[in-house]
């Protein structure tokens, strides 16, 4: 009875005067593909985000989507959609609910004993701490994330994407905290697994933070060679962004060794 009452709620809601046909016709797909998950009840992220990818920024459907799979004691797939939905409120700068639904995402990936959607929760959580300037937090949630994903054996894509995301936090509190040692030593590590998922612009950035990091150190020959490892990186993507990193870069090492003609002909460039 509670599925059928939610079900023709959103159903009328999508009647009302001013919705489109086009979005009712999105809707009713959406409903269809909430009856075919609550089916078959995978339970890999990359199953439910080739379903529910279009839908991410609907709050109403992802709502919906929470009740079906709640009532349905479906919970792998309450974690992806609670999950969803602390996105959608981080995107909205609504860090204090992002919290609230990633911590409902976590419960339920918990409950699922789901370890690669209880990744991503922890990962969440420390993204959202991190952005509410939560530093210690932020790096408690974003250890454990490591932790767990480090545990896995033969980790799939998703898992070595979520340790990747994990890496990046993490060493860029530790830079954020002075502690270049440590960021460098995770940054090396995110390269690595960058370059083995093919994210090419993530680790030209990293190479460009590993530089950034060493020059603080005072390793200005090192970090010149990873500002330049960044930019020939940069020759495949063309990232603007790693393009200002890497050539910023070299040219404030040039300034700490007096090469200041060398500094001013990259700062024009």
């Amino acid at each position: 009875m509670k599925f059928s009452l939610s079900r023709n709620i959103l159903v009328l809601l999508l009647l009302l005067p001013g919705i489109s046909v086009h979005a009712q016709e999105g809707t009713g797909e959406f409903l269809k593909k909430t009856d075919s998950i609550l089916l078959a009840k995978p339970t890999t992220y990359q199953e439910l985000d080739q379903v529910f990818a279009p839908y991410q920024k609907d709050s109403v459907l992802l709502n919906y989507l929470v009740k079906r799979s709640a009532a349905a004691e479906y919970f792998d797939g309450l974690a992806y959609a609670y999950n969803q939905l602390g996105v959608r409120s981080r995107d909205l700068s609504r860090h204090q609910q992002a919290i609230r639904y990633h911590q409902q995402g976590l419960e339920a990936a918990i409950e699922a004993n789901n370890i690669e959607l209880r990744i991503q929760s922890l990962n969440m959580l420390g993204l959202d701490y991190l952005r509410s300037n939560a530093i210690k937090s932020a790096l408690d949630y974003s250890k454990e994330a490591l932790y767990l994903a480090r545990s896995v054996n033969n980790p799939s894509t998703v898992i070595k994407s979520t340790m990747n995301a994990s890496l990046n936090i993490i060493g860029n509190i530790y830079r954020t905290l002075e502690q270049y040692d440590l960021a460098i030593e995770l940054f090396r590590e995110a390269v690595e697994l960058e370059m083995e998922l093919g994210n090419i612009p993530q680790a030209a950035i990293n190479h460009a933070r590993i530089g950034e990091s060493l020059e603080a150190m005072g390793e200005l020959e090192e970090a010149l060679e990873h500002y330049n490892r960044a930019l020939g990186l940069n020759e495949m993507v063309s990232s603007d962004q790693v393009q200002v990193m890497g050539n910023f870069g070299i040219a404030h090492v040039y300034v700490h060794q007096d090469k200041l003609q060398e500094a001013l002909g990259l700062f024009n460039s």
